[in-house]
């Protein structure tokens, strides 16, 4: 009579205990329908994926350029922080990992207290007394519904997002560095011709003077040519300075100081060697490899994980929990059998009422997800329009640069025959000089568009994410034709 009301609360109970759990359950298990759109949903993606050489930069043919590519990825401090960046987190994964095993420690304590004499101690205890406890303990996390696990793939992803930024890191490393080697190679050239226009132009001022004392020009002639001759000569002075600046904002991206420049020779970009590089179309399967965009796909995942972890903080929690040791009062009683204590049993926490707490959690880490989904697309929409931009660029500049030197082979063409006649006493030093100033200016015309495809094709490999050029020789390459 006494045992069946006791049996039939227990039994009811545990029926009331089981729909709980289900019906939670059914909360925390729902499926996660958010969308992240693919590139195949916003471009074409191409059939067949071309080989594509991590280092980019080689096809520029430069040798001094790879060994500057080469120091300033090895002795970069953004590289570094990059780098304990994903230190960092693998550190984090392999903490969440462990949470998993059983956890085993010793705990020791000593020392002298005053107990309380209106407390449960009998009459005639010494309230000052000597207090010693040793244990070892041991603690099991048994994740019957994953949680952990999913933190743990939760902080794997953050691990690749890790790597990602470090490879993104190293992308804008090195585009800055060739972005810097394309600008000292301009000024370089830009020197050298600059220095034969500011000769042509005191050859003219040493003609007009020659004729001022013969009487054949006057004083305004004279003094046009030098201002002419000042102009060019202050552009001298102004492109020798753009030389040093670039040659130290080379030293500083390669980890060095300023006179680490000094030794920085004249670039040998060719600039043939890039104008061949022929695409028409935007590669969006080359875009996908782009380290932010899956950096933040990385994101994603993770906060998806975080967002199921957070669910299951609705179920209840299984511990196995034990302690074997000694403890007393008077430390001469901490070894004797009687000081024994252990311990063993499960423990079972079920959250009923927080405050509201674990849905807060849930909102926060749904919050997170949607934000970085949002990010993503917002980022996989400007790589497109970058790329396309790009494409558009490295095609106008090329076009312009075949514009240009076309102009430039006339030019040189007219020259060598205004030489020829120089030679054969039918045209005056004046009039040579003239024609080798204007080759000159066409000569700074065709250099500036060889900085502009240079230009144009680190920003579409920018916006690609690295080379687009394949490993198949330069001349024949003709992605996307």
């Amino acid at each position: 009579m006494h045992k069946r009301p006791f049996i039939y609360l227990l039994y009811r109970n545990s029926i009331y205990f089981l729909f709980l759990i289900l019906t939670v359950s059914c909360t925390v298990f729902k499926e996660d329908k958010s969308e992240i759109k693919k590139l195949s949903q916003l471009e074409k993606v191409s059939d067949q994926v071309p080989i594509i050489s991590a280092k980019w930069w080689e096809h520029f043919n430069d040798q001094q350029l790879n060994l500057l590519l080469e120091q300033s990825l090895k002795d970069s401090p953004s590289i570094s922080t990059a780098d304990a960046r994903m230190q960092a987190a693998r550190a984090l994964m392999l903490s969440n990992q462990s949470v998993l095993l059983p956890q085993v420690a010793l705990n020791t304590q000593a020392n002298r207290q005053r107990l309380s004499e209106n407390y449960i101690f009998p009459q005639g205890f010494d309230s000052i007394t000597n207090y010693g406890y040793v244990a070892g303990t041991f603690n099991w996390s048994l994740d019957l519904w994953g949680k952990q696990k999913r933190l743990i793939d939760g902080s794997k992803y953050r691990l690749v997002s890790a790597q990602a930024q470090l490879d993104t890191a190293k992308l804008n490393l090195a585009i800055a560095v060739v972005t810097a080697y394309i600008e000292y190679d301009y000024a370089c050239k830009s020197l050298l011709i600059t220095k034969v226009d500011v000769h042509s132009r005191l050859e003219l001022v040493q003609i007009a003077q020659e004729r001022y004392r013969v009487g054949t020009v006057d004083l305004v002639v004279v003094n046009q040519a030098k201002v002419e001759y000042q102009d060019s000569h202050a552009q001298e002075l102004m492109v020798e300075n753009q030389v040093k600046l670039w040659r130290h904002q080379l030293a500083a991206l390669v980890g060095q100081g300023p006179s680490f420049g000094d030794q920085i020779k004249p670039p040998n970009l060719q600039v043939q060697v890039i104008a061949n590089q022929k695409i028409t179309k935007i590669p969006s399967d080359l875009i996908a490899r782009r380290p932010d965009l899956q950096g933040l796909l990385s994101q994603i995942e993770a906060s998806r994980q975080d967002l199921k972890a957070a669910h299951l903080d609705y179920l209840p929690s299984f511990d196995i929990t034990a302690n074997y040791g000694l403890q007393a009062f008077g430390l001469g009683n901490l070894i004797n059998s009687g000081s024994q204590i252990f311990s063993l049993g499960p423990v079972i926490n079920l959250p009923i009422f927080n405050g509201g707490k674990i849905d807060a959690n849930i909102t926060a880490k749904e919050a997170t997800k949607n934000q970085a989904i949002a990010d993503y697309h917002e980022q996989l929409l400007m790589a497109l329009r970058q790329s396309a931009d790009g494409i558009s660029s490295v095609q106008s500049s090329t076009k312009e640069w075949q514009s240009k030197d076309q102009s430039l082979q006339a030019a040189k063409q007219i020259n060598e025959i205004f030489i020829k006649r120089h030679h054969a006493g039918v045209m005056s030093l004046e009039q040579l000089d003239q024609a080798q100033i204007v080759l000159d200016q066409k000569k700074l015309a065709e250099v500036s568009a060889q900085k502009q495809i240079f230009n144009a094709h680190v920003s579409l490999i920018q916006a690609l994410g690295g080379g687009y050029f394949t490993n198949a020789p330069l001349a024949s390459s003709t992605l996307g034709k």
